[in-house]
């Protein structure tokens, strides 16, 4: 039992390290704002879903964490799939925590972090 423990924690900081290291790609201008906008699509549990109103799921916890990382506080900000790439691009959220996967297709300025394992 204590193996999983350490082997899901492991994991927990791998994709943080992952998400910080993209986030920090992908910004080519420092935040001109204080809070931490996280894009989301709260349709895919349990990455994310939307319990009491509230984010939750595995993205929803990794973005607090970044957040407390990076110190500073997180809003999600609920997106359109059809919305994700667009408003990652136009600078109204810093970074899409909302289960996706890199399309065959690169999209332009935008780095994926390796999938969760």
């Amino acid at each position: 039992m204590r193996r999983a423990a350490i082997l899901c924690r492991m994991k927990v900081q791998t994709a943080l390290l992952c998400a910080l290291a993209a986030l920090v790609a992908c910004t080519t201008t420092p935040f001109t704002h204080q809070v931490f906008r996280v894009g989301v699509t709260p349709n895919n549990p349990p990455l994310i879903f939307s319990q009491t109103g509230q984010p939750s799921g595995v993205e929803a916890d990794l973005a607090r964490e970044l957040g407390r990382a990076l110190g500073r506080p997180v809003a999600f900000v609920a997106l359109r799939q059809s919305e994700q790439y667009a408003s990652l691009i136009v600078n109204e959220v810093d970074i899409l925590m909302t289960g996706l996967t890199a399309p065959s297709n690169q999209i332009a300025n935008v780095t994926f972090c390796p999938p969760y394992s």
